[in-house]
């Protein structure tokens, strides 16, 4: 993989191996020519949406909630975190958090996203949701969610973008 990648920017690469000194590895770059401008990705991060609101993460999968978690943190959102709708129905009803945001898969176990988001919705009419799904769930209308989804894997921009656009929008209705 370095070779590949060296010798695409026009650089070589060799190594020299002794079983009494390691290897070593001798990377050699052409010159860079012209000014060094901010790559397109910078520039990018540099304007990814971002907030202070509450947002209530229920996602039966470990990693998509910890991965989430740490990008909505990183962008500014104070975030509660559930494994399932039953913690996320005790965290809601707590009167010390104020959600702005139900971000929550479609599929969990025992009580799936839209029954949890009609629960909760019930009970704070101005919650605003937003649905993961790692699968097309919009194919089946019993399961259908009205609020936007958000399809997995995505990139903490999409993440950052569907987040703010629901919040934002939520905003324009009261």
């Amino acid at each position: 993989m370095a070779y590949g990648v060296i010798t695409q920017y026009g650089g070589h690469i060799s190594l020299r191996s002794t079983s009494t000194s390691g290897t070593t590895f001798q990377i050699l770059l052409p010159v860079a020519t012209g000014a060094a401008t901010p790559s397109p990705k910078a520039t990018q991060q540099r304007d990814t949406p971002s907030g202070t609101e509450t947002i209530l993460i229920v996602d039966d999968e470990p990693t998509i909630r910890d991965s989430t978690t740490k990008a909505l943190t990183y962008l500014g959102y104070n975030v509660l975190v559930a494994s399932g709708a039953n913690e996320a129905i005790e965290i809601a009803e707590n009167p010390e958090f104020d959600i702005q945001l139900l971000l929550t898969d479609v599929a969990m176990p025992q009580i799936n996203g839209l029954q949890l988001a009609n629960t909760l919705v019930s009970k704070q009419p101005n919650l605003s949701v937003l649905y993961m799904t790692g699968y097309d769930s919009r194919s089946h209308s019993e399961t259908s969610p009205v609020a936007p989804v958000l399809d997995k894997p995505f990139t903490v921009r999409q993440l950052a973008e569907a987040v703010r656009n629901q919040l934002n929008s939520r905003k324009t209705l009261q």
